[in-house]
């Protein structure tokens, strides 16, 4: 009996033996052909540097006008505490629909193809100011794309 028992602990202790090699090697295998097998690997620093300040609210804001052009902006609207971010995080969809109805205005398209910064700069903090509850001074442009 002592020999069963012998032979049921080696079988157990091999066993996890070849399969901790078994995970070595594929860990191993994974790293050293990482290119050809196109695994990406975790990179935390670059998830880490992509976390937006949190006084302010970035979006994006998608349009065509007279369906020949399209219009892109990436927008970072500054906030004066968590409630006023929240709430401009929340009504965003509001925001959005607003401005591309304005973008059929003649001075809005006349604005974006000109790239006038300012006029288009007054017309989205007239927009935020009406859905807003508290007044928003400034709207910063990280992106313009008019083609």
């Amino acid at each position: 009996m002592n020999t069963k028992r012998n032979g049921r602990d080696f079988l157990k202790k091999s066993g996890l033996f070849v399969i901790a090699a078994l995970l070595v090697a594929g860990t191993w295998v994974s790293w050293r052909y990482r290119d050809e097998l196109r695994v990406p690997l975790m990179n935390l620093s670059k998830a880490l540097n992509v976390v937006h300040p949190r006084d302010q609210v970035r979006c994006y804001v998608d349009s065509t006008i007279d369906g020949k052009h399209y219009l892109r902006m990436k927008l970072a609207i500054p906030c004066i505490d968590r409630k006023q971010r929240l709430f401009l995080t929340r009504n965003l969809p509001r925001f959005k629909n607003q401005l591309v109805m304005e973008m059929s205005q003649p001075e809005m398209k006349k604005a974006a193809k000109n790239r006038d910064f300012e006029t288009l700069r007054y017309h989205v903090i007239k927009i935020l100011n009406s859905i807003s509850k508290r007044p928003i001074t400034n709207v910063y442009f990280e992106g313009f794309l008019y083609g």
